[in-house]
């Protein structure tokens, strides 16, 4: 049984950010365990869909990089560009991860999560069964979309099961939810000339002077 002090899984911004730290703190023995590959939810973005928050230098923030997930790292610097695409910013974790030679299981897929007795957790995924005295959960809400929420969603089609927005068929589109994701798809829609619906249940879009990113929408979407 391999064991370790830490295990954290997910190998997302969240993921590979906590093995930075863990690394920069002398952590040892840890390990990043991804079930398919390191940045696996930024490549199922929409084609067309980028970071809202800018890339740039900000070292007033003690960052290199408003985007950045470690320290001395930049999207910006690395990639060449200001609103990193899904696969961009894949490509950017995926070099900080071997820059700093983070230890990183790909193809690993939890499947249950047990709290040991004096402390600690074990875990059984698709490689075996693994021990820690620490856990750190780190997978992101994209690759788990809630398809039920309401009666006839089965009839829609989640955002993260769109490749491109051009393979959307029809003219007239109704999209609801409209937050950064919902608005980001009515601003596609509509550049490819269909009629579409925007509905949601605060109209975030009207929302104005609020410093708070979960109230209003970012300025890039609005």
């Amino acid at each position: 049984m391999n064991r370790y002090d830490c295990l954290i899984v997910g190998g997302g911004a969240a993921g590979v950010g906590m093995g930075c730290a863990l690394k920069d703190l002398g952590v040892g023995s840890f390990c990043i365990l991804e079930r398919e590959e390191i940045g696996a939810s930024f490549l199922m973005w929409p084609e067309e869909m980028r970071m809202i928050t800018p890339s740039f230098t900000s070292n007033a923030y003690g960052m290199l990089d408003l985007n950045a997930i470690a320290l001395k790292t930049s999207p910006a610097y690395t990639l060449g560009t200001e609103h990193p695409s899904g696969e961009d910013y894949a490509d950017y974790l995926q070099a900080v991860a071997e820059f700093k030679q983070l230890p990183v299981q790909t193809g690993v897929d939890v499947t249950e999560v047990r709290p040991l007795q004096g402390g600690g957790f074990e875990l059984e995924t698709s490689k075996g069964t693994m021990c820690a005295s620490c856990l750190i959960w780190a997978a992101g809400e994209f690759q788990y979309p809630k398809l039920d929420g309401f009666p006839g969603a089965e009839y829609g089609i989640h955002n993260s099961f769109v490749r491109e927005w051009k393979e959307i068929e029809g003219e007239e589109i109704v999209v609801i939810g409209g937050y950064e994701s919902g608005a980001d798809a009515a601003i596609h829609l509509s550049r490819l000339g269909k009629k579409v619906t925007l509905i949601d249940r605060n109209g975030r879009w009207m929302e104005k002077g609020s410093s708070d990113p979960s109230v209003e929408l970012s300025p890039f979407t609005k």
